[in-house]
């Protein structure tokens, strides 16, 4: 068993956002152009706690499981919110948003990681294998927090930033050559096809979400000389 407690103080918290960085077009006043801007902003905390535990049990059964709890927000600061209009050309200070108390980016309360494995020799090789998942509860994507409404209630999913709680599974079995020059492996990973996102570009024109691969099962061989 191991455990240990952390505190990170964070000053000057850098933070991204997409501006606009020139006044409208001439010709065409909705043309401006944008670009990606790192700015320094306020404070953030977080405190967490890992713990994770190992047993071996009867049978040659390996249990394993690791938690972690963060407390992962923005203390003070505030930034221009990029996912409604990208802004005009002013300073800092023009249409920003209050980010005092919201959650870190990707920093879910709990996270669960566990598995359940076991090896065994016969006559014929070595056999093995191992079901892992992966536990985690509500997060976001940005430091805005969106749960998919605008300021006066109403639907608006660009504004949505959220990954809900999710549980993931994978599982593999392999044979090994008592020799060892030889392996093969039958493998499913994602196995409950759970859905969540993993990367969000969201802007007032462009909203693009990518999400984990589905379920997939295969097999794999390996050779060793």
């Amino acid at each position: 068993m191991n455990g240990a407690a952390f505190w990170y103080e964070y000053r000057d918290m850098v933070l991204q956002s997409v501006r606009q960085i020139s006044p409208p077009g001439v010709s065409d006043p909705g043309m401006t152009a944008s670009s990606a801007v790192r700015s320094n902003i306020g404070e953030a905390r977080i405190i967490g706690v890992e713990a994770d535990a190992t047993a071996i049990l009867r049978y040659g059964l390996v249990a394993s499981v690791n938690a972690t709890y963060l407390h992962a927000r923005a203390v003070s600061g505030s930034l221009f919110d990029n996912r409604s209009a990208f802004g005009p050309t002013g300073g800092a200070g023009v249409d920003e948003v209050d980010i005092s108390g919201n959650v870190l980016p990707r920093a879910p309360t709990w996270t669960f990681n566990y598995s359940l494995a076991q090896r065994f020799r016969t006559p014929i090789g070595w056999f093995d294998w191992i079901a892992s998942a992966q536990s985690r509860t509500k997060s976001y994507m940005t430091i805005f927090n969106g749960e998919g409404r605008d300021p006066a209630g109403n639907v608006a999913p660009n504004l949505s930033d959220v990954v809900p709680g999710y549980t993931r599974l994978d599982v593999n079995v392999g044979y090994t050559r008592p020799e060892g020059k030889a392996r093969i492996d039958a493998f499913a990973t994602n196995l409950t096809n759970t859905t969540y996102m993993t990367t969000l570009i969201n802007t007032p024109g462009l909203n693009l979400r990518w999400f984990n691969p589905p379920r997939q099962i295969g097999a794999r061989l390996t050779l060793y000389w």
